[in-house]
């Protein structure tokens, strides 16, 4: 998107409320919105787009950036807190397919687009595409005081992509303290059976 705003739109609701506790036992404290979109610049700092050689038209459909943003920032750091955070993480490429992961921690995706999953799943890589997102949960309680990476790798067989390779995302700086500690563990948020009856049909 090169017009206009973009951001995460949060919605919430009697359960999921955004605080801790909540009705349905899931981080309210440590949930943070990313937004990761790929983009070129300008020797001025201005976004760059490239134009189109067809009459007519202006801007070209499929666009893949060299440059990796975060929430608008180039190649950022995040600082947690080393216990169960919720990622709400959008991809606001223009074409560009993510498969992500951070170094030596899983993701347990607890939702998507149409809102909270029944079950919660697994996973070590997260793949999503143009404008997907996905609601996730990581547990950083056993990498107190370390820097981890979020990274980005070519998306699995059989997609192919053509976008030149931008393989790091971001840093995630963990802190030693912990203010608010939350669930106080994955199997505790994701218990393997449904997130709540009463909240999702």
């Amino acid at each position: 998107m090169f017009a206009g705003l973009a951001a995460a739109y949060i919605l919430r609701d009697e359960f999921d409320t955004g605080d801790e506790p909540n009705p349905i036992g899931i981080p309210g404290g440590a949930q943070i919105p990313l937004v990761i979109q790929d983009r070129q610049f300008n020797p001025d700092g201005t976004f760059f787009y490239p134009t189109s050689d067809i009459e007519g038209a202006i801007w070209i459909g499929e666009y893949f950036g060299d440059v990796m943003l975060v929430n608008g920032k180039v190649w950022p750091f995040l600082n947690v807190e080393p216990r169960i955070s919720r990622f709400r993480i959008l991809n606001g490429c223009n074409a560009r397919i993510l498969n992500l992961d951070i170094s030596g921690s899983d993701f347990w995706q607890i939702g998507a687009e149409g809102g909270l999953w029944d079950i919660p799943v697994r996973m070590r890589r997260l793949v999503l595409a143009p404008a997907e997102r996905a609601d996730v949960i990581v547990d950083f309680s056993r990498f107190a005081g370390q820097t981890l990476v979020m990274k980005n790798h070519r998306p699995p067989s059989p997609i192919s992509n053509p976008a030149p390779q931008l393989p790091q995302v971001m840093q995630i700086r963990v802190g030693t303290t912990v203010s608010q500690p939350g669930p106080s563990s994955v199997r505790q948020v994701c218990p393997g059976a449904r997130l709540t009856s009463a909240a999702r049909s």
